[in-house]
């Protein structure tokens, strides 16, 4: 019987488990299928925009310079003075400034007045024949445009020196304000070398950054193909001479674009730091990139069912055994009960609460019957002790021996190690000792025991008396009524006691008082019994 519940409870739970965990694989893989790759391109495109985080901080950072520089220097009429102090100044800025390629100071008329140029932490004053005339460059004509404090951010190109461009290349953006009343303008040429560089990218894709019109800027894979546009290396290299269908694309949209070309996954968003400094950026991640994390998921919904299954299948087993093995136990330990094993019980650890409540309705049931028939027997014991007491008191006339034989007796019955019985003294209210046995070693002779209201009459002896019911001490250390005695009993290793009324024609007439070494010797149910 055990055996088929067993069955049908690993049957049920298996078939239960498996269902459930094919809805959830289900359910969870519907939303996989529909977001494929959502998590990750999410990622790659705030991945493209710490491209241009760098570039960002540093027009921030480089920005004020110029401003700063013409609001402090007196740049109006250069004498030879104001040229050597300038001059001074500049070097001094330039030699502090870490990204600061050249530093310039140009008149009205677009002449270079005063230039100093930092190369691999050198710094170098332009002499007077080597300077130029800007006037018809793009930088200088916008920036005189614009009203004193404002800032001219130029795009990111090759420097020039004398028409040509300069080698090594230097990659520069000019950051340029007018100075007051417009006599001329300040301009810093920044190194913009490292900027897009060191940021947290995929390793194995390609990252880049192009002008408004295509053309790289950055390009991690192929350096080459940087600064291609015909005012600059005149290359052609161009996104949309790499990837044609990226214009039909920008056309469409002008947020983010996400381009698949064969092997790869091209991400693409514009930005703009500064009306004159449009770019996007980007990267182009293989395929298997892309779509590893939903492979990888696929595959662990694969493992997730077949482990669920087999997990479902243990799990279904052990619990239908330890649910049946409950059940075994309460029925065992009943068996055992019923063939006179009074202490058998059944503890049951792993079952349903309502198996473990039958256990402990069990227990308690059988610790009853115990505790009932193990009263019952001691009952038994006690009459047959006082029956063979009473036979002998019986055979004896005199009554002194009568009581020295019931002293005696309680000693052996209770464990105890002195007794004494005490008759009541009419009009007096004192109680006179008639007889004891056990440790008394002059006990009697030095105690006075009352059973009227003074402090010697409330001790377990007179309100025995005064109550006609037994009187109980636990430990007469705890008992402040028991002070007139405690040193003396003490003394003579005393610890607990108790006193019972003897009854004569309805009233008290004497005490039986019985003393243990020993605290608690002595219970309530053993008075009750």
């Amino acid at each position: 019987m055990v055996d088929t519940l067993r069955r049908q409870i690993f049957l049920v739970l298996f078939l239960l488990g498996t269902i459930t965990v094919l809805i959830i694989a289900a359910f969870d893989l519907r939303h996989v299928l529909s977001g494929k790759g959502t998590h990750r391109k999410a990622i790659y495109f705030n991945e493209i925009s710490s491209l241009i985080k760098g570039l960002d901080s540093f027009i921030e950072k480089y920005s004020l310079v110029p401003i700063i520089i013409s609001g402090e220097s007196e740049l109006k009429d250069l004498t030879n003075t104001d040229y050597d102090a300038i001059t001074a100044e500049f070097a001094e800025i330039i030699s502090r400034c870490e990204s600061c390629y050249q530093l310039r100071y140009i008149d009205a008329n677009g002449g270079e007045r005063v230039k100093v140029v930092k190369r691999e932490g050198e710094v170098r004053i332009v002499p007077a024949e080597e300077l130029q005339n800007k006037g018809m460059r793009d930088y200088f004509l916008e920036t005189m445009k614009l009203p004193s404090g404002e800032i001219y951010v130029s795009p990111i190109e090759l420097n020039r020196e004398f028409g040509e461009i300069e080698k090594p290349l230097t990659p520069v953006i000019r950051f340029a304000t007018p100075v007051k009343e417009k006599v001329g303008m300040v301009i810093m040429n920044a190194y913009v070398t490292d900027i897009f560089g060191g940021h947290y990218l995929n390793p194995e894709g390609i990252a880049f950054v192009t002008d408004e019109r295509g053309y790289y800027i950055y390009h991690s894979a192929l350096p080459e193909k940087e600064f291609g546009s015909p005012e600059n290396l005149g290359t052609r290299e161009n996104i949309f001479r790499d990837y044609p269908e990226l214009r039909d694309k920008l056309r469409d949209d002008k947020g983010e674009i996400e381009l698949e070309a064969e092997d790869a996954i091209l991400f693409y968003r514009r930005f703009s730091s500064t009306p004159t400094l449009r770019f996007t950026s980007g990267q182009i991640i293989p395929r298997r990139i892309v779509y590893q994390e939903f492979y990888a998921r696929i595959w662990f919904y694969t493992f997730f069912v077949i482990g669920g299954i087999v997990f479902i299948y243990f799990f279904s087993f052990l619990l239908g055994k330890a649910l049946t093995s409950g059940l075994t136990t309460v029925s065992s330990a009943m068996k055992r009960f019923s063939e006179g094993d009074m202490d058998a019980r059944c503890y049951i650890k792993h079952a349903p609460q309502e198996i473990k409540e039958i256990g402990r309705t069990f227990n308690t049931m059988a610790e009853e019957i115990q505790s009932r028939t193990w009263k019952e027997n001691l009952l038994n014991r006690r009459l047959r002790r006082f029956i063979e007491m009473n036979r002998e008191l019986v055979s004896t006339l005199k009554l002194s021996s009568l009581l020295d034989m019931i002293t005696e007796k309680v000693n052996d019955e209770f464990e105890a190690v002195f007794s004494w019985i005490g008759l009541v003294e009419e009009g007096n209210f004192e109680i006179r000792p008639v007889a004891f046995h056990g440790r008394e070693s002059g006990y009697l002779s030095e105690i006075n025991v009352t059973y009227d209201d003074t402090l010697t009459g409330l001790g377990p002896t007179g309100m025995a008396i005064k109550t006609g019911t037994p009187q109980i001490e636990p430990d007469i250390r705890d008992d402040v009524n028991y002070r007139p005695w405690l040193e003396k009993a003490l003394r003579r290793g005393f610890l607990s006691s108790a006193a019972f009324p003897m009854m004569y024609k309805g009233r008290v007439s004497g005490v039986l008082n019985i003393y243990f070494d020993r605290p608690r010797a002595i219970k309530e149910e053993d008075i009750d019994t």
